[in-house]
């Protein structure tokens, strides 16, 4: 076996990189942990990573945690490359997040909705011309994903392929569709948020990836995000150029296999590529905003907040999702789900190489996110589970 590839404790403990070290995002309220009293918990989390990193064969990783608004725990472990030997890093690792991404595209179409460009009620007909989507269907029922639409498996774009607009490709590769139960039943769908990619574009009148740059990564510093997918590879359409592109893994009895980043065909669904430094910044929006808060730095006001965390729809089999933490509802965002009588709100996102996930609790301004350049999600889950363990005491 390549030496290259060869994953130990060792080497793990060599590369763990500093908690609280300085980056991008500055104007994030950080403590530390004997600030918080969370230095046992804490201590307890950062091992057993280190040590679920190695059982799970994991090449590299990066984690934060925020109670009561302010990051306490941040740090990022093992190689976001191991053939180049190039060191997972917290601010400037930029990971494809899979569907991670419909957070975004949820936030700008509930952004739009605020601001008076549509009620989610409507029809997706009513705002989106020439299209043979069921009159039905409206806005909050693509956000919930109880549509109607079955998942669309054109994930990616084919090798050699030129790429469609969303509104050609949404048109050609319409899934099966059943109407019964439209706004009731839950069944996930990539397809849902393709289409909410066309209703954003149509509104906005610009490409969907311009809009979201304009709107969310910007207005939010967030340097190092992006949903374009050629412009991720050659490093452009970044705020800051200073990133590494992290290169996902797959294992097999030979080692670990990489993983080619692939163009995807839905980007609103599932083409985001960012940084933990960056989700940490997105995630302190998920909070109430007191008086005395400086808003400036905010896009989402408390009226936005309870649209967000606002309960849409019962959730009664999400097979193809992860086993935990289960799933009971949907929100127009996030997945609900009660640990140890709390109310959490979460989003995890898994394509081939990668996998990731962001866990809100609201009323304690809680956050805990994970990601790992590995196909492997049941690191994710497992470690989500002991933190959960600790924290919810």
């Amino acid at each position: 076996m390549n030496k290259s590839i060869i994953f130990t404790a060792h080497i793990l403990a060599c590369v763990v990189i500093s908690i609280f070290a300085s980056g991008a995002h500055s104007q994030l309220p950080v403590k530390s942990a004997g600030e918080t009293g969370f230095n046992y918990e804490i201590n307890l989390a950062a091992n057993y990573a280190a040590r679920l990193m190695e059982t799970e064969k994991i090449p590299g990783a990066a984690f934060f945690i925020i109670n009561e608004g302010s990051v306490i725990y941040k740090s990022a472990l093992g190689y976001s490359n191991i053939k180049k030997s190039v060191k997972f890093d917290f601010n400037k690792t930029a990971f494809a997040a899979g569907s991670l991404s419909k957070i975004f595209t949820s936030l700008a179409v509930l952004k739009m909705s605020q601001a008076g460009c549509f009620d989610l009620k409507d029809p997706f007909i009513k705002h989106v011309a020439h299209t043979s989507v069921n009159a039905e269907v409206n806005i909050e029922s693509l956000l919930t994903h109880s549509s109607g639409f079955e998942n669309c498996s054109k994930l990616y774009i084919e090798d050699g392929s030129e790429p469609q607009t969303l509104k050609k490709f949404t048109k050609l590769h319409m899934p099966g569709f059943t109407a019964k139960n439209i706004g009731e039943k839950f069944a996930y769908s990539n397809y849902n948020y393709a289409l909410l990619g066309v209703l954003i574009e149509e509104i906005s009148k610009i490409d969907f990836y311009e809009y979201i740059k304009n709107n969310i990564f910007e207005p939010l510093n967030m340097v190092h995000s992006s949903f374009n997918i050629k412009d991720k590879i050659e490093k452009k359409n970044f705020t800051s150029g200073e990133i590494e592109i992290c290169a996902g893994y797959d294992i097999n009895r030979s080692g670990y296999v990489e993983c080619k980043i692939k163009n995807h065909n839905m980007p609103p669904a599932s083409a985001l590529i960012t940084t933990a430094g960056d989700i940490a910044v997105l995630a302190s929006q998920f909070f109430e905003k007191e008086d005395k808060m400086d808003k400036k730095n905010y896009i989402i006001d408390n009226k936005l907040l309870k649209e967000i965390f606002k309960n849409r729809i019962a959730v009664k089999n999400a097979a193809i999702l992860d086993a935990y933490p289960p799933i009971d509802i949907m929100t127009c965002m996030f997945r609900h789900s009660i640990i140890s009588k709390t109310d959490v709100y979460f989003h995890t996102g898994s394509i081939r190489g990668f996998s990731c996930g962001l866990y809100i609790i609201p009323e304690k301004k809680f956050a805990f996110f994970i990601a790992c350049n590995s196909s492997n999600t049941q690191f994710r889950q497992k470690l989500t589970h002991f933190v959960f363990d600790q924290f919810l005491k």
